[in-house]
């Protein structure tokens, strides 16, 4: 059974502390710029977490940077989310990652990176396990997030750019050859393809591929027969490549038949002399 928060409360700033274990170390200037700048124009969106360290005391489990910046802009008070102190440090580790997951701001290459995370120990959550977590109905959204970190790094990066969908990347993904896959991947990143219009440029691409790979069809031999006459009868020799059937084959036959009769007929002509 998950641990639960108990309240939400705007709480002191100095009663916050930051955690010594946030696994985040490096925290890039520019982004805590703007940041700061977002929060002194609309205030803080989405509250802190926090556990209970005790009476006045609270240990920060996601939002580290927030409370930095609010830090910084001299606010007495910060709203959070309170989590008991008997909340453990993997299901803190959880928490915050789950708070990540669910920010609209993440590109699709960091949310399965996410999704990885809870995916692999310690916590070894399933798909389905993930989807509860991060509040989505069909599991299979995690089994499709997941498998865009099993694509070529150059896929992934133009997939975190957001510049083609998952839909995209599923024709895409049609094309076995993976140095194809990517060529068309950048294609469609650049000139801004739909998805109708990638689809189309996949299906041609594996039709001249199976067209340029398709055994060469075997040369088509004719019958050839060999007539000849004893004892009054018609006596045939017929030799039939593999690709006639029994009814092209008398056919043939009957032709050639026909042709050589006209130069041997049956009834010899009587000829007298002048």
């Amino acid at each position: 059974m998950p641990t639960l928060p108990i309240g939400s409360a705007s709480l002191p700033i100095q009663q916050i502390h930051p955690n010594p274990d946030q696994p985040r170390k490096i925290f890039l200037p520019e982004a805590l710029l703007a940041l700061k700048d977002s929060m002194k124009a609309r205030g803080l969106i989405h509250p802190i977490s926090v556990k209970k360290q005790g009476e006045d005391a609270y240990l920060i489990m996601a939002g580290e940077r927030r409370y930095r910046m609010a830090c910084e802009l001299g606010w007495p008070k910060i709203d959070a989310r309170i989590w008991p102190a008997e909340t453990t440090a993997e299901e803190a580790e959880i928490i915050s990652l789950v708070e990540n997951l669910q920010r609209a701001n993440l590109n699709p290459i960091e949310i399965a990176k996410g999704y990885k995370v809870l995916a692999s120990p310690p916590h070894n959550k399933t798909h389905e396990e993930i989807a509860r977590e991060v509040g989505i109905a069909d599991r299979t959204i995690v089994t499709r997030m997941l498998s865009l970190l099993e694509q070529p790094d150059e896929i992934q990066q133009i997939v975190s750019q957001d510049t083609i969908s998952l839909t995209h990347l599923r024709y895409l993904d049609r094309l076995q050859d993976v140095h194809e896959r990517i060529k068309m991947c950048k294609e469609a990143a650049l000139q801004g393809w739909s998805v109708l219009e990638t689809e189309k440029r996949v299906k041609q691409a594996l039709e001249n591929s199976a067209i340029m790979q398709a055994p060469p069809k075997p040369a088509v031999t004719a019958p050839a027969f060999h007539f000849s006459r004893k004892d009054g009868a018609i006596l045939i020799k017929a030799t039939f490549p593999g690709q006639y059937g029994p009814a092209t084959m008398a056919e043939e036959m009957q032709s050639a038949l026909s042709d050589w009769l006209t130069t041997h007929p049956l009834i010899e002509k009587e000829t007298h002399p002048v």
